[in-house]
């Protein structure tokens, strides 16, 4: 069976994490967002710049997009979102609320030109990090509801075979994702 399929059987029987996960995550950050501006004096920017990266990557698409892609793939979505919850499933999605915090948080005080021109990464990468908690919690799970007969190891196994292929919406997600940052911020650098 091709990954594609098996990606769009995990979508289909998990759907129902995914819509939660996507309300709460989305949620959770325009509400963080919305408060900051409501409880901290907007801070304007004169400038200094939005985005914070090593120098050597300001002036080099490529460099950028692959230093975005390559951090956000394995710090940003499988080490804080994923792997945690292959321990205890529910780290996964308490670790997406915290990021969604961080995120609403982070763009409260952007002005509104920043905001609109982030906002297709925004959507791009939430999504991407709804998938990788959805993946950390289903193969979590696992280890609380196994096969009979199945040790924990097995169930394990087991469940990283059958859901972490859905790590290609995440991969794919976090490719555009990283190409449109990246182009984001060397437009706003010019």
């Amino acid at each position: 069976m091709d990954i594609g399929r098996l990606a769009m059987g995990f979508v289909s029987s998990n759907w129902r994490l995914l819509s939660i996960f996507n309300v709460v995550f989305f949620s959770v950050a325009l509400g963080a967002g919305l408060g900051a501006g409501l409880l901290f004096p907007v801070q304007f920017y004169s400038g200094q710049r939005v985005y914070i990266l090593p120098q050597f990557l300001y002036g080099s698409l490529p460099l950028m997009f692959l230093f975005l892609f390559c951090f956000n793939l394995a710090i940003g979505a499988f080490a804080i979102v994923t792997l945690p919850g292959f321990l205890f499933f529910p780290l996964s999605g308490g670790l997406l609320i915290f990021r969604a915090v961080l995120w609403g948080l982070m763009l409260y005080p952007l002005p509104a030109g920043f905001f609109l021109s982030a906002l297709p990464t925004l959507v791009l990468e939430g999504e991407a990090y709804v998938f990788a908690a959805a993946v950390g919690t289903t193969v979590g799970y696992s280890w609380i509801r196994r096969p009979k007969g199945a040790s924990l190891w097995e169930a394990f196994v087991d469940a990283c075979g059958r859901d972490t292929v859905a790590y290609v919406f995440v991969v794919l997600l976090l490719l555009a994702a990283a190409l449109v940052e990246s182009e984001t911020i060397m437009l706003i650098q010019m």
